[in-house]
């Protein structure tokens, strides 16, 4: 079984609309607060940092007798208008996309692991 490493080029359009994994609600880019913070309001909470977040989001979907799960918790996110999560990693910084949004990236080049 192969596994691939892909090094794509992400449009600059979708990076602020990603949830940062490491900040806090407060931090993250004003287009993911405008997506979250009425969602917060919402469901009468308060949201700590992307982790956390994600972590609430999947808590509520669970008390509301819907699926949890992390592509669920996906799905919800990517239908709110938020195409990703980015995190920090040793000296880079990791971009991951929800399912059907790899679409808007352009591969740039895949290495056999």
């Amino acid at each position: 079984n192969r596994a691939y490493l892909y090094k794509a080029d992400l449009p600059d359009k979708m990076i602020p609309k990603m949830l940062d994994y490491d900040k806090h609600l407060s931090e993250q880019s004003s287009q993911v607060q405008k997506i979250l913070l009425p969602y917060q309001k919402e469901i009468g909470t308060s949201f700590g940092n992307g982790q956390q977040i994600l972590k609430e989001i999947a808590f509520q979907r669970r008390m509301k007798g819907l699926d949890d799960s992390p592509p669920a918790v996906a799905q919800q996110l990517k239908e709110m208008g938020i195409p990703g999560v980015v995190y920090k990693e040793l000296d880079t910084r990791n971009f991951v996309t929800f399912p059907g949004e790899e679409k808007k990236m352009k591969i740039l080049e895949r290495k056999t692991r």
